[in-house]
């Protein structure tokens, strides 16, 4: 069965299609592709720059970092085998997981194209990195150990040796595991980021289940199978099952539905007032006359939203006399 699927804002709606598609129609040969449609605009495949949806959704396929949110919100470790954090709170120790393995480059030179190991020293430089690039200097910039001039420390992220990663903060702060799990802590390598520049944007290299093969910027964006991708499911089988994503940019939402519709799109992120006049209640809930095509989930939406003032001088309302 194939499966398709809608994100309202506020709640997630999945949509299990019972004739749409026929067996195979996303089939490259005997090759799986799941498609979907990204509004938004994506701006860069950096994650140092993963600051919007569209950005942060497309990274997370290419990248991994110490830890990932899982569906509901809890941290847990990726490539991260396990942690301790002193009494005082202030200072992390990471062992990292052996044989996780780069995407395979020809920004690897040494290796003559083949993805090399992580180590604690691509952390080193990842983090030290987003300090100064990107978008993300935020998530550390208060948090880390200072020294006597009140600038942040060189010796903030040190790697201990190749797999221990040890991190001094200037204070205790419970929820540093949930920074570290933001997509602007994915590891990248140096030899990527040298190489392409400012083109690192649209030549990511990362460990994630998925590599880049094809960027075709406002139109379309595949990425295939990671044949050395270091998860596997439960059952121990390796992961990802797909071998292809490709993803659109569609802004029109009534366009990107009527793809949807003909079965040439498997995800699309929300809905235009008319289409969700046209499938679903008031209630969210799927119209009868569309029950057996579509069957619909609802699970929370993460969203974060806030109102920013600015005030000169002694002007109303935030001044008072």
């Amino acid at each position: 069965m194939m499966r398709t699927f809608i994100i309202l804002l506020g709640f997630a709606l999945i949509f299990s299609a019972c004739g749409s598609s026929k067996p195979g129609e996303n089939d490259l040969g005997n090759k799986k592709l799941f498609r979907y449609n990204q509004t938004g605009g994506l701006t860069s495949l950096d994650p140092a720059f993963a600051n919007k949806r569209s950005n942060i959704w497309a990274t997370t396929q290419l990248y991994n970092g110490l830890f990932s949110f899982s569906s509901n919100l809890d941290v847990h470790p990726e490539l991260c085998r396990e942690w301790e954090v002193s009494e005082d709170g202030k200072t992390y120790t990471f062992k990292i997981k052996e044989g996780v393995r780069f995407h395979d480059n020809k920004c690897f030179v040494k290796t003559n194209g083949k993805g090399r190991d992580v180590v604690a020293g691509d952390f080193v430089f990842s983090f030290k990195r987003i300090l100064s690039t990107g978008t993300g200097a935020w998530i550390f910039n208060d948090k880390l150990l200072r020294g006597p001039d009140g600038n942040i420390s060189d010796t903030c992220f040190v790697a201990v040796d190749d797999y221990t990663l040890r991190v001094y903060l200037n204070r205790r702060f419970p929820a540093f595991l949930q920074i570290l799990a933001m997509p602007y802590c994915f590891v990248v390598p140096k030899e990527a980021v040298e190489a392409y520049g400012d083109d690192f944007r649209a030549n990511p290299v990362g460990t994630g289940p998925f590599k880049f093969q094809q960027w075709v910027e406002r139109d379309k964006l595949l990425m295939a199978k990671n044949e050395n991708y270091w998860k596997k499911d439960q059952d121990g089988n390796p992961m990802p099952f797909l071998d292809l994503v490709q993803i659109t940019f569609i802004e029109d939402r009534n366009q990107e539905f009527q793809q949807f519709e003909k079965g040439e799109l498997d995800f699309i992120a929300n809905l235009s007032d008319a289409s969700k006049e046209k499938i679903l209640e008031k209630n969210g809930e799927i119209q009868e006359q569309f029950s057996s095509k579509y069957s619909v989930e609802k699970v929370p939406y993460l969203n974060t939203e806030y109102v920013g003032f600015f005030s000169r001088g002694q002007q109303k309302p935030f001044y008072q006399s």
